[in-house]
């Protein structure tokens, strides 16, 4: 009886890792269960919110300019787009049912989680994670997270392009205290995961999304809080 019990545990724990989601849209997505989150395994590419409200065209674009690579990449979204203009503190935007963009808190217990380097998380970075995070068609990158993260870069509205393919990728974070971008490098020499301290309203990235409810924000992050905000522009 104790065998058949751990052996449905097991094909449980299984399924939930690997469930799927889909948006308005009709596009489905894998999920990946990292720690007690889970987070979508693929970028967002609905043209809908979860409402069945377009998304205004001018809010988003294809990765890298080019519509073949939104089966694989997902879209660059506009933050008017991914936040959908909301305030408080678990924003659901453009992610679909159930699923919001990711709070600084909820990234760091990402990090936590799978054993990043902290010290400098004062200046908002993270060593020795970025490998873990990011799909193994990345160089050097082992995926062991199971996040399978892609180097979708970013369009630039301020220097009007596309600017990183191959080598970066963003992850939407916000909750009342604006918007930030969790910026991922892959790199032998780098290996790390960077919160930017500056939010750029020109700037359309991809949408990563993770489930959950509403979170207490106020817990202490290494001397910062709600009223001390993590990460501040």
């Amino acid at each position: 009886m104790k065998k058949i019990i751990i052996l449905v545990t097991i094909i449980l724990q299984s399924v939930f890792a690997y469930a799927q989601v889909k948006d308005f849209e009709g596009n489905i997505y894998d999920t990946v269960v990292i720690g007690k989150q889970t987070w979508l395994k693929q970028n967002l590419r609905s043209k809908y919110y979860s409402d069945g409200v377009p998304i205004p065209q001018e809010y988003y674009l294809p990765t890298n300019g080019i519509d073949s690579l939104v089966k694989r990449y997902g879209y660059l979204y506009h933050y008017k787009a991914y936040s959908r203009d909301e305030i408080g503190k678990k924003i659901h935007g453009a992610c679909p049912h159930g699923y919001f963009i990711a709070t600084p808190t909820e990234l760091h217990e990402l990090m936590v989680y799978l054993d990043a380097d902290t010290t400098d998380i004062y200046w908002g970075h993270y060593q020795n994670v970025s490998k873990k995070l990011a799909d193994t068609s990345w160089p050097f990158a082992t995926n062991s997270s199971g996040l399978s993260l892609l180097p979708t870069g970013l369009y630039s509205g301020k220097n009007n392009g596309f600017f990183n393919f191959g080598s970066f990728t963003y992850i939407p974070l916000g909750n009342e205290t604006g918007l930030k971008t969790a910026t991922i490098l892959v790199m032998m020499q780098s290996n790390s995961v960077l919160i930017d301290r500056q939010f750029y309203d020109t700037q359309f990235i991809p949408c990563r999304c993770i489930k959950g409810e509403v979170i207490n924000e106020n817990k202490d992050l290494e001397r910062e809080t709600e009223n001390d905000p993590l990460y501040p522009n």
